[in-house]
């Protein structure tokens, strides 16, 4: 017969006198009582945990014997135990876990596992890890008991947050007529893996920074006016859920209006003081040495059209009800402004010419009246 004991007193049931022998060569004795009786153990020693045989011999009156053989381990120490999953902590996206631990029971074998969501209420579980019972979303806790044969029992928790919904995200920029300076944002709705997420601007180059549960796309040039883009999005929460998103924009176009202003012998004209409105917006710049102008309109730009050029000592010149193609560059080729002089030298000839035939037909004229008065 085998025993395992959790202390160092044996007990027995005697109706006679009993002398225990122990292994260890220390006895001990009961009187008879018909009842369960300890036999202690004579002397300061106890019994050390581990193995021991008891030898049990029943004497009566006349010395009749009787004799029985008991094999014992005495366990005082608990079993160990380690939930090794779910880890403390840790995030998990199903609502049933599988649980996992290791335990021994160092001086006896584990004879029961039970499992408890709140600490107080235990159900038996198989030895070799189980399923937790179905759990809600959120911080989580599951209790493991270990009690060995001994009945000295052990228990740990492990705290985690089971999360099965995918993240979601706000992100920006989307539509038309985005700046070509706009950064592309995206505001996860939870903390993310932040080593799972790839986020990419198709065909721009450029680096991702993180705050908080905001990734944020810099590109290291401005974007290009009127271009349609596409934003890439995927990773993985905490708890592995997995998260994908794609959507495009389009910049602002760019209208455009260049030219370039010459004087009458086709030499750029610098200073010249260059107006475009349409009605809406109105700008001016004046001319460098190359005689250059260069007007640009972000946006939705309707209407036609005026330009007027302005310089000191040159007659004003205006174009009106210039056309346009949005997002288009208006190319006004070579605008050519006349000097004042040059415009009073051309009037002054054009007045000799004419009273120079006014003279020559008054001349005819009396000539002619002069030969019939002959």
């Amino acid at each position: 017969m085998s025993k395992v004991l959790n202390n160092h007193i044996v007990y027995v049931i005697v109706s006679l006198m009993v002398v225990a022998i122990l292994s260890s060569c220390i006895a001990g004795s009961a009187e008879a009582t018909d009842t369960w009786v300890p036999i202690s153990v004579d002397g300061d020693s106890d019994l050390a945990d581990g193995p021991h045989i008891v030898n049990i011999t029943v004497l009566n009156k006349v010395e009749n014997e009787a004799f029985e053989t008991v094999n014992i381990t005495v366990d005082t120490v608990a079993p160990t135990l380690v939930i090794i999953s779910p880890v403390e902590g840790s995030y998990s996206n199903t609502n049933v876990t599988v649980v996992e631990w290791e335990a021994d029971g160092t001086g006896s074998d584990i004879a029961l596992v039970e499992m408890s969501l709140d600490g107080t209420n235990w159900t038996a579980v198989p030895a070799d890890g189980c399923t937790s019972p179905q759990l809600a979303e959120g911080l989580a806790t599951v209790y493991i008991k270990v009690t060995d044969q001994a009945n000295n029992s052990a228990s740990a928790m492990v705290n985690f947050t089971v999360d099965t919904v995918a993240p979601t995200a706000e992100v920006t920029p989307t539509g038309n007529w985005v700046a070509v300076d706009s950064l592309v944002v995206v505001q996860f709705s939870e903390e993310m893996n932040v080593s799972s997420v790839i986020l990419s601007l198709v065909g721009i180059t450029g680096s991702v920074t993180w705050n908080d549960n905001t990734a944020t796309f810099r590109h290291l040039a401005p974007l290009m006016y009127g271009r349609r883009y596409t934003v890439n999005v995927t990773g993985l929460d905490l708890a592995g859920n997995q998260f994908d998103i794609t959507w495009n924009f389009t910049t602002v176009s760019m209208t455009t209006f260049v030219g370039v202003v010459e004087d009458v012998d086709g030499e750029p004209l610098e200073g010249v003081r260059v107006t475009i409105n349409n009605g809406s917006v109105s700008e001016s710049q004046v001319t460098g040495s190359n005689g250059r102008f260069s007007f640009g309109f972000e946006g939705n730009v309707t209407g036609l059209f005026h330009i007027a050029l302005e310089k000191d000592g040159y007659l004003d010149m205006a174009i009106k009800n210039v056309t346009h193609d949005l997002g288009e560059t208006q190319d006004m080729g070579f605008l050519t402004m006349t000097m004042e002089d040059e415009g009073s030298s051309d009037d002054s000839s054009m007045m000799y010419v004419l009273t120079f035939v006014a003279i020559a037909v008054l001349v005819a004229v009396a000539a002619m009246f002069l030969r019939r008065k002959k």
